[in-house]
C-alpha cells in the first residue's frame, strides 16, 4: 500500500511537472512573441522619431503612416491584451492547479507522516511484543530446563533408590538364608535334643521304677518267708525277666516310634528345606525380573528425558528462526521508513523548485504587465 501511494505520488509528480513545462513552454513562447511586438514597437517608435525629424516635409505621409502604425499597435495591443488574459488566466489556472496539488500534496504528506508514525508506533509493539516473547520464551525454556533437570534427578534419584533398595534385598536375602539355615539346623537339634532328652528321661524314670519295684518285691519276698522265697524269687525273676522283655520290647518300639518321628521329622525338614529353597529361587527370579523392569523403566526414563530435550532443542531452534524473522522484518520496516524519508524529502524539494519557478513565473507576469503598462501610457 506504501508503495502504491509512493507510485501515486511519483506520478501525480511527473504529471504536474508535465504541466508545468507546457504551461512554461506557451509563456516561453508569449514572452517571445512579446519581445518580438516589443522589439517591433521599440523599432516603430525609432521610425517614429525618425519620422518627426522629417515631420515637417512629410507630416501627410507621416499621420498616414502614424494611423496605420497606430491601428497595427491597436491590434496589436489587443491581441496582446488577449494574450496577457489568457496568460492570466493560465496563470490563474496554475495557481489554482499547484495550490490543489500543494493541498493535496500537504495533506498527503499529513496522512503520510500519520501513517508513519502509526508505523513507528506499530513497529515499537512489534518490538515490544517481541522483547516480552523472547523473555517469555526463556523463562520457558529456563522452566523447562529446570523441569528437564529435576525429572533427571529424580530418574538418577529413584535408579539409586532402586540400587539401594536391591542391595537392602540382597543382603535381606543373604541374612534371611543365613538365618532360615541356622534356624533350621537349632530347631533340628533342639528337637534332637529334646527327643534324646525325652529318652533319657524315660530310660531313668523306667530304671527307677523297676529298681522300686525289684526292692519292694524283695522286700515282700523277705516279709513272706524263706520257704516260698525261692520258688517266689524263681517265679519272679522269671516274671521279671518277662516283664523285662516286654519293657525292654515296648522301650525298642517306642524307639523305633521316636527314630520314625525322627525321620518323618527329616523328611518334613527336607521338605521344608526344598520349599524354601523354591521360595529363594522365586525371591532371586523376583529380583530378577524386577531388576529387568527397573533397567527397561529406566530406559525409557533416559529415552524419555533424551526425546524431551530433543524437543526442547527444537522448539528453541523454531522460536529462534522466528526471532530473526522478527529482527529482519525490523530492519526492514527500518529501511522502507528511511526510504520513505527520502522520497519525502525528494518530493519536498520538487515542491520547492515548482514554488520557485512559480514565483519567477509571476515575477515574469508582473514585468509583462509593467511592460504593457508602460507601452500603454
Amino acid at each position: 500500500q506504501t508503495k502504491q501511494r509512493t507510485d501515486y505520488t511519483i506520478d501525480l509528480l511527473h504529471t504536474n511537472k508535465d504541466k508545468d513545462r507546457q504551461n512554461i513552454l506557451v509563456c516561453n513562447d508569449l514572452a517571445r512573441k512579446y519581445r518580438t511586438k516589443t522589439n517591433q514597437l521599440e523599432m516603430k517608435h525609432q521610425q517614429l522619431t525618425n519620422l518627426h525629424s522629417d515631420f515637417e516635409n512629410k507630416v501627410h505621409q507621416k499621420e498616414l503612416e502614424e494611423n496605420r502604425i497606430k491601428k497595427e499597435l491597436g491590434e496589436l495591443a489587443m491581441a496582446l491584451h488577449l494574450e496577457s488574459q489568457k496568460a492570466k488566466s493560465d496563470m490563474n489556472q496554475f495557481l489554482t492547479v499547484m495550490n490543489r496539488d500543494r493541498t493535496q500534496t500537504i495533506k498527503h504528506d499529513l496522512e503520510q507522516k500519520q501513517q508513519f508514525e502509526e508505523q513507528l508506533n506499530q513497529t515499537s509493539i512489534h518490538v515490544k511484543n517481541y522483547d516480552l516473547e523472547r523473555r517469555r520464551l526463556s523463562a520457558d525454556v529456563t522452566l523447562h530446563r529446570s523441569m528437564l533437570d529435576l525429572k533427571q534427578r529424580e530418574a538418577l534419584r529413584r535408579i539409586v533408590d532402586t540400587k539401594n533398595r536391591l542391595e537392602k534385598i540382597y543382603t535381606k536375602q543373604r541374612e534371611l538364608n543365613k538365618n532360615a539355615a541356622v534356624a533350621e539346623q537349632d530347631r533340628r537339634a533342639t528337637e534332637l535334643i529334646t527327643k534324646m532328652a525325652d529318652i533319657e528321661n524315660r530310660r531313668t524314670n523306667l530304671m527307677n521304677q523297676y529298681l522300686n519295684e525289684k526292692t519292694e518285691r524283695n522286700e515282700e519276698r523277705e516279709v513272706t518267708g524263706a520257704n516260698k522265697a525261692k520258688v517266689r524269687h524263681a517265679e519272679h525273676e522269671i516274671r521279671q525277666h518277662e516283664d523285662h522283655l516286654r519293657h525292654f520290647q515296648k522301650t525298642v518300639n517306642k524307639n523305633e516310634e521316636v527314630a520314625h518321628d525322627l525321620r518323618k521329622s527329616v523328611q518334613e525338614a527336607d521338605i521344608e528345606r526344598r520349599k524354601k529353597e523354591q521360595e529363594v529361587q522365586q525371591l532371586k527370579e523376583e529380583l530378577v525380573r524386577k531388576k529387568r523392569l527397573d533397567a527397561i523403566h529406566i530406559r525409557e526414563e533416559i529415552a524419555n528425558a533424551e526425546r524431551e530435550e530433543k524437543e526442547l532443542e527444537q522448539q528453541i531452534i523454531k522460536e529462534k528462526s522466528k526471532l530473526d524473522k522478527l529482527h529482519v522484518k525490523c530492519e526492514d520496516n527500518y529501511l522502507r521508513l528511511l526510504k520513505q524519508r527520502e522520497q519525502i524529502r525528494e518530493t519536498k524539494n520538487l515542491l520547492q523548485t515548482h514554488q520557485r519557478e512559480h514565483e519567477r513565473l509571476l515575477r515574469v507576469h508582473v514585468r509583462s504587465q509593467s511592460l504593457q503598462s508602460l507601452n500603454n501610457i
